[in-house]
């Protein structure tokens, strides 16, 4: 089963977030979601893939001059392909007719 979820602020109810990135040598990176209107923590998460809508070749001209470990960290980043570009506009267009009603952290722990 799917369902479709937009974070809010547990505080004031924003939907308007930021996400602040800890990277820590061989380490998971860590994604700490924090409400744009009022600054609440909102929450946490570690990435397992980061997908960029940058395309490959910019990322490579970044690369240029970088350790070996730069080269690994390209193959953990997946770019902006045909079908996470469908698969993101499936889902912008569900959330406007079925986001679900429950809080995100009851959905994951169903889906457990």
């Amino acid at each position: 089963m799917e369902k479709i979820k937009r974070e809010n602020c547990c505080l004031c109810g924003s939907t308007e977030l930021e996400n602040i990135f800890q990277v820590k040598t061989g380490e998971p990176v860590k994604v700490f979601v924090r409400c744009s209107k009022c600054g609440a923590f909102v929450a946490r998460y570690t990435l397992k893939c980061y997908t960029t809508n940058k395309t490959y070749e910019s990322y490579i001209e970044n690369l240029k001059g970088e350790s070996e470990s730069g080269h690994k960290t390209l193959n953990e980043i997946e770019f902006l392909s045909q079908d996470i570009q469908k698969e993101f506009k499936r889902l912008t267009g569900l959330i406007k007719t079925s986001e679900e009603k429950k809080k995100i952290e009851d959905i994951i722990i169903e889906d457990q």
